[in-house]
C-alpha cells in the first residue's frame, strides 16, 4: 500500500512539473548567487589570516560582556537561582570552551559559506510540500471515494498511514534533490575547502558556541530541514482531514507559511522569543540556530534553542500523525443504506436496535455479512433491470433456436 501510494503521488503530472519548474528556477539563483573571482580568494585570505589572529579576543569580548552582565545582576538584587544569571555564566562556560578547543584554519571556505547562506531553495521545497500536502487526502473526499475505503476493517487506518509515511519519503527524496542540486551548481562555479575544518571559519559562524565540523553541521542542518518540513506537511494535512477541500487547506497552509515568515522578519519580537527562535523559517535555514548561543527556560534551566527545537518538532510530528489517523478513522461520515430483508443481516445488537429501512448507520461500528462481497455484487447485478430484460431476450431467442 505503501509503494502504490507513493507511485501515485510520482504519477501525478501536475506534481512533477511543479518539482522540474522549481528545480530549473532553483538553477537559475543558484547560478546568480554570488561567487568568488580569484581577486575575492586573495582578499578572503587576508580577511582569513586576520580572523585568525583577532579569533581569540572576539570570543574573550564575549565572554567578558556577560562577566559584566553578571556583575550588574547582582547589583539589581538576582541569585544564582534566576534564569538570566544562569544564562550568563552558560554564556561564559560555552565561549571559554570554544576559545580553548576551536582552531581556524586558513583554507578558504566561501564555498560553504555561499552554501550555507543560499536559503532560496528552501522557498520551493516549501511550495511543493504545500501542494503535496493539500491533495494527499483530499482527494479521497473530493473524488468520494472515502465512504468506500472506510467499509474495509481498518483499511482507513492502514491508509492513512501509508498516506503520511509516503508524504514523508517524498519530501526526504525533495529535500536531498534540492540541496544536492545546490550544492552541485555552488560548488561548479566555487570550490569548497576541507569539510572537516571548524565551523567558526566560515564568517557567519565566527561566534558558534558549538565545536563542531562543517560536515558535521551540514549533516544536523539536513536532519534539521527534513522534520521541519515534515512538521509543516503534517500541519497542512491535519487541516486537510478536517476541511475535505483542497483549496481551503491550500489557502489556510499558505496562511501558515505566511505567520511563520513574519514571526521571523518582524523586527519588534523579541530575540530571545520562542517565536522568533522555534518558527518553521528558522529551521528551514537552520543558520539562525547555530550563529551565536540562544538559549530558553525550561523550567528556569538554560536549555540551548537547538536542542528544544529537535525535540520539540519531533513531539509535535508525532502528536500531529496521531491526530491525523484518529480524525480520519473515526467515522464521523456516515452512509446511506437500503436492506429489504433483515434476515439477510447477521449484525451486532447495536444494528439490531436500529430501523434498518434507510437508516444512517455510522462507518465506525462494526458490520459482518453472512457472504462474501463478491456474492453481493453478482446479486446487485442480478437485480437489475437491464441485465433481466436482456436475459429474458436471451432466453426467448434460445428457445426459439432450440425449437426449430
Amino acid at each position: 500500500m505503501f509503494s502504490y501510494e507513493v507511485l501515485k503521488i510520482i504519477k501525478n503530472k501536475i506534481f512533477i512539473y511543479a518539482i522540474l519548474f522549481s528545480l530549473i528556477v532553483n538553477c537559475i539563483f543558484c547560478i546568480n548567487h554570488k561567487i568568488m573571482t580569484e581577486q575575492d580568494v586573495d582578499i578572503q585570505r587576508i580577511e582569513q589570516t586576520e580572523k585568525i589572529n583577532n579569533f581569540s579576543t572576539t570570543i574573550q569580548e564575549v565572554i567578558d560582556q556577560a562577566k559584566k552582565n553578571q556583575e550588574e545582576f547582582y547589583l539589581l538584587g538576582m541569585t544564582d537561582e534566576d534564569y538570566n544569571l544562569r544564562y550568563q555564566k552558560s554564556v561564559v562556560e560555552i565561549y571559554s570552551d570554544v576559545q580553548q578547543n576551536v582552531i581556524l584554519s586558513l583554507d578558504i571556505v566561501e564555498g560553504w559559506g555561499s552554501y550555507f547562506a543560499y536559503h532560496t531553495d528552501s522557498f520551493f521545497i516549501f511550495i511543493i510540500v504545500l501542494i503535496l500536502s493539500s491533495i494527499i487526502f483530499t482527494q479521497e473526499y473530493a473524488t468520494g471515494v472515502y465512504p468506500i475505503i472506510s467499509c474495509s476493517k481498518n483499511g482507513n487506518k492502514n491508509i492513512a498511514i501509508s498516506k503520511i509515511c509516503s508524504v514523508m519519503f517524498i519530501i526526504t527524496g525533495i529535500i536531498v534533490l534540492f540541496k544536492l542540486e545546490t550544492w552541485l551548481i555552488i560548488g561548479f562555479y566555487g570550490k569548497y575547502s576541507n569539510e572537516m575544518i571548524a565551523l567558526q571559519n566560515i564568517d557567519q559562524y565566527l561566534l558558534c558556541p558549538y565545536i563542531i565540523s562543517i560536515k558535521r553541521y551540514l549533516i544536523i542542518s539536513l536532519f534539521v530541514n527534513i522534520i521541519t518540513f515534515f512538521l509543516y506537511a503534517e500541519i497542512i494535512i491535519l487541516v486537510s482531514v478536517f476541511v475535505h477541500n483542497y483549496v481551503i487547506t491550500f489557502i489556510l497552509g499558505g496562511g501558515i507559511l505566511g505567520i511563520n515568515i513574519f514571526l521571523n522578519n518582524f523586527h519588534y519580537i523579541d530575540t530571545d522569543s520562542p517565536f522568533k527562535n522555534l518558527n518553521l523559517i528558522v529551521g528551514s535555514e537552520v543558520t539562525p540556530l547555530f550563529t551565536r548561543y540562544h538559549a530558553l527556560s525550561v523550567m528556569n534551566h538554560v536549555v540551548p534553542v537547538i536542542i528544544i527545537y529537535i525535540l520539540l518538532y519531533m513531539c509535535l510530528i508525532i502528536v500531529t500523525n496521531i491526530c491525523i489517523v484518529w480524525q480520519y478513522t473515526r467515522g464521523d461520515q456516515t452512509i446511506n443504506i437500503k436492506v429489504c430483508n433483515k434476515r439477510n443481516i447477521n449484525a451486532d445488537d447495536e444494528y439490531k436496535r436500529q430501523i434498518v429501512h434507510k437508516k444512517k448507520i455510522p462507518i465506525s461500528l462494526k458490520k459482518s455479512y453472512r457472504y462474501p462481497l463478491f456474492f453481493w455484487e453478482g446479486v446487485k447485478k442480478v437485480n437489475s433491470k437491464k441485465i433481466l430484460l436482456i436475459l429474458c431476450v436471451l432466453f426467448v431467442i434460445k428457445w426459439n433456436l432450440s425449437k426449430d
